[in-house]
């Protein structure tokens, strides 16, 4: 693990173990199996719907319009069944990757990403090394609270995963956590930032991770 290598805290248990990391998943799954209610009680009237155009457009147009009736309705069927099959049972990336890794403090510069319009706005993650030099770049909707608390966008972010795809990162304690994905190509050849702040933060990142890890 790289972040072993450059002497960065790892958790000592999986990320999950944190107590603030529990209790935002246990929301974050309270919430989507929420939303799949939802999804389920709405999906439940495809069919319903599906059945009801069949006989309105037989009942207007006739027999040739049975054509067309088939050509309207079974993708809206197919579409269902791949909802009821594959759709509702999707496993939450995040619960994954927090149940079977553990974090890693990394020191990082994050950015604005020009443009971006959702919300939480999507924000670039460079995760550094010791010299100050860019490992590794993600992006992901990080939430603003966490970018707020940042002192000019440097600091220390807890990661989860193989720094090679997806990973969820939080702020230090484990809560909030977000999905970032890997930017592909060369990663910068270096940060922007004084090599000073690099230091204390490096510095800062195990005894603060540590700290927070044995309050939960």
């Amino acid at each position: 693990m790289l972040a072993r290598e450059y002497g960065y805290w790892v958790s000592p248990g999986k990320a999950i173990r944190s107590g603030a990391a529990s209790a935002f998943m246990r929301e974050r799954r309270n919430e989507i199996a929420k939303r799949r209610q939802s999804a389920n009680e709405w999906a439940g009237w495809v069919p319903l719907a599906a059945l009801l155009l069949f006989l309105f457009i037989g009942a207007k147009m006739g027999e040739a319009s049975w054509g067309l009736a088939v050509a309207l309705g079974l993708p809206a069927l197919l579409g269902w069944l791949v909802f009821k099959t594959v759709g509702a049972d999707t496993p939450d990336p995040v619960a994954k990757l927090v149940e079977e890794q553990p974090w890693q403090a990394w020191p990082c510069r994050v950015e604005e990403i020009d443009g971006g319009t959702s919300t939480p706005r999507k924000r670039r993650t460079l995760l550094l090394a010791p010299d100050g030099s860019v490992v590794r770049v993600f992006d992901g909707q990080m939430p603003e609270e966490v970018w707020l608390f940042m002192t000019d966008g440097v600091g220390v972010l807890w990661v989860c995963g193989d720094l090679r795809f997806s990973v969820a990162m939080a702020p230090r304690g484990g809560s909030p956590i977000w999905l970032a994905a890997p930017v592909p190509g060369p990663a910068p050849a270096d940060s922007n930032q004084g090599l000073g702040v690099i230091e204390e933060v490096v510095r800062q990142a195990g005894q603060d991770a540590m700290r927070a890890w044995l309050n939960e």
